[in-house]
């Protein structure tokens, strides 16, 4: 009962306030809200005033229900319940044995039935804060109908309906006399479940704070309940009432979230999930589980910087003390020098105390050393300087690049040296057969590009170029690596020819010269068909003085071309192309014999090349005959043979053109 006492108060103070800034208010609504929920075997109602008027009306007079059954041919519309707020006493004996709802029937009890003197009008004194009591109740009675629905029973302002046909379509109207009554809403369909969704959870020093979107559920949502859990599995429900988080009018455009602060134990990880309270009382099923490790927020001690100086070649040393330094897991630093800041993560262990860094510039550099904790805390130090001192010359420089263009003008370039006090250059070059180098530049060359020039009457000239760099203090550093510079090569190789060819039967013998110029680095000898494009077959630097081209296709033309490529991609010319046919090749017909008692049958299959065949015939006496067959007839019969005679077969093929195959080898046949 402290409890909703508490919250009551609070809810007073609230709307006091609130009211206290509407001042002008140019025209009141005294309509009646009402939203309605399908449950498939019921219909229930809940509706709410616009107006503390209105809603004092329905306390004396009861809200009249009108269900409106939708036909085709028609609407009907009957009374079919008159609606009031429970009776004083009935209500209190409600709230003694309802203990889950008895905080907010409490409500309802106190802001229907009693104490009505500090609320109603009976003259001019204190009318405003009677008008303000006024209001509140109505406010009050309205918010714990939201929130739970016994009290919204208990209030008047729900009522369910039982539906025994599923196939008619019904709507609702409620009004209060003749004066307040609510527009028609229809029910369509069941209702489906819904959850609410954490948008985010900040993670504070003690504590963490969960956010969710205000747009995205204050029309699904009257209240939340909030749980907890330190296992992911078992839930704490962390509010008995459910939370509503009050936002003053003047405030309601500009914060569009819902926050709820809970103090955990740092170190631990928390397990959180929303489920929403709808108008009608009923409960969502509880959002995803959003897991949240709670860190320490707490700062170490910042460090106490002692000594910050040059050791040795730029390279400083540091000191510090600490306090309470089991708290610092490792420090990090932070370095200053000229524009550009760099943090160098882990740079000591917490039970550090002492640490060098090699810097690469000298001059004077600026630190802050930073204690970090286990959770990610930190704690700077105070900026300290410290001077780096250059003992060493500059190192060589690196990344040298020699580019020749056609008129023989060589640009050198490299890269920029690590060291910021390099003032300058010198260049040295040496000829490719004298490995002399000798300055190019008498003064120092302050750019990272130098211009030469090689002789374009010479062909391939080189030059070779080494780099040293200068600081502002005079030391010079060793010589770079050397890199070479080579005029373009412009002048394409001498030609390569095919001398000389042989046209055999089942191949084409090329001879062939190969090009005289050195920087050769391949040939190629290339073969295409009237039905192909140019196809190399041979790609060898050295080549031999013939070659042998065994994949020809009988009877076929073709084309020869032979030449050379040199180093820098440039191709010979092609001197002449050989145009060739190959030799006809002459393919076996297979023959089967087939022997019977007074013939000897011969069988075969021929490409369409072939016209004829000629068949010689041994007997026994060693005398042949000769007889023809066109080759389309695909068999030959031989009824010159008699039984206890042996035959012995020979063929030659004759082809379209007249060409004329070797003899071929046929079979011995006995009858």
């Amino acid at each position: 009962m402290k409890n909703i006492l508490f919250f009551i108060c609070f809810l007073l103070n609230f709307q006091l306030l609130s009211q206290a800034q509407e001042v002008n208010v140019k025209e009141v609504d005294h309509s009646i809200k009402l939203i309605t929920k399908d449950y498939g075997n019921k219909h229930v109602l809940r509706w709410g005033f616009s107006s503390p008027e209105a809603w004092y009306s329905a306390l004396k007079l009861g809200v009249q229900v009108e269900q409106v059954e939708i036909k085709k041919s028609g609407s009907v519309t009957k009374e079919i319940k008159r609606v009031m707020p429970m009776e004083e006493a009935p209500l209190e004996q409600l709230a003694s044995e309802e203990l889950e709802a008895q905080d907010m029937l409490v409500v309802v009890l106190q802001n229907i039935h009693r104490d009505w003197d500090n609320s109603l009008y009976d003259g001019p004194e204190n009318i405003l804060e009677k008008a303000d009591n006024f209001r509140n109740r109505w406010s009050l009675v309205h918010f714990a109908a939201d929130k739970n629905s016994k009290a919204a029973d208990a209030a008047g302002l729900r009522l369910e309906v039982p539906i025994s046909d599923r196939t008619k379509k019904y709507a609702y109207r409620v009004k209060v006399g003749g004066k307040y009554r609510s527009t028609s809403s229809s029910v369509l369909f069941p209702a489906r479940k819904v959850s609410p969704l954490i948008f985010d959870i900040e993670v504070k020093e003690s504590s963490l704070v969960l956010k969710w979107d205000r747009a995205t559920h204050d029309h699904l949502y009257s209240g939340y309940f909030i749980e907890r859990s330190t296992d992911g599995v078992n839930f704490l429900r962390l509010n008995d009432l459910p939370y509503v988080q009050m936002i003053e009018k003047e405030f309601q455009g500009t914060i569009n979230k819902y926050t709820y602060q809970d103090a955990v134990e740092t170190g631990k990880q928390y397990s959180y999930r929303l489920v929403g309270l709808d108008p009608f009382g009923d409960e969502s099923i509880p959002s995803p589980v959003v897991k949240v490790d709670a860190i320490d927020k707490t700062p170490p001690m910042k460090p106490q910087m002692m000594h910050v100086r040059n050791k040795e070649h730029l390279t400083i040393g540091f000191e510090w003390t600490q306090e309470n330094p089991e708290e610092v897991k490792e420090y990090y630093l932070e370095h200053m020098h000229g524009d550009g800041t760099n943090t160098i993560i882990k740079f000591a262990d917490g039970t550090a105390r002492t640490k060098t860094l090699k810097v690469n510039r000298k001059g004077i550099h600026s630190f802050r050393l930073i204690a970090v904790d286990e959770s990610g805390n930190t704690a700077y130090s105070d900026m300290y300087n410290g001077n780096a001192v250059d003992v060493y010359p500059p190192s060589a420089p690196v990344g040298l690049k020699a580019e020749c263009d056609t008129n023989g003008v060589v640009t050198i370039v490299w890269d920029e040296a690590i060291e910021d006090d390099v003032i300058g250059y010198y260049l040295f070059s040496a000829d490719s057969n004298d490995r002399t180098f000798k300055s190019l530049n008498g003064r120092s060359h302050s750019s990272r590009i130098f211009l030469d020039t090689l002789s374009t009457k010479l062909l391939n000239e080189k030059k070779e170029y080494k780099v040293v760099a200068i600081d502002s203090d005079g030391k010079r550093s060793k010589f770079s690596e050397p890199v070479t510079a080579i005029l373009p090569d412009l002048i394409p190789p001498s030609p390569a020819m095919i001398s000389d060819y042989k046209v055999m039967r089942g191949y084409i013998q090329l001879s062939l010269r190969p090009s005289t110029s050195r920087d050769v680095v391949m040939h190629k000898l290339q073969r295409k068909t009237s039905q192909s494009e140019w196809t190399t077959i041979l790609e060898k630097l050295d080549t031999g003085l013939m070659f042998r081209d065994s994949t020809v296709i009988s009877n076929t033309k073709y084309k020869y071309r032979f030449y050379a490529i040199d180093d820098a991609g440039l191709e010979s010319k092609i001197v002449k192309e050989i145009n060739l046919r190959s030799k006809r090749s002459f393919e076996n017909v297979e023959v089967e014999f087939i022997p019977t008692e007074n013939t000897i049958t011969m069988t075969w299959s021929a490409n369409e090349d072939v016209d004829k065949i000629v068949w010689y015939k041994k007997n026994s006496e060693g005398k042949y005959t000769i007889s023809r067959s066109k080759a389309s007839d695909m068999s030959y019969i031989d009824k010159e043979v008699a039984l206890g005679n042996t035959y012995s077969y020979k063929y030659q093929v004759i082809y379209n053109d007249g060409k004329k195959s070797p003899f071929f080898q046929g079979e011995t046949v006995s009858l």
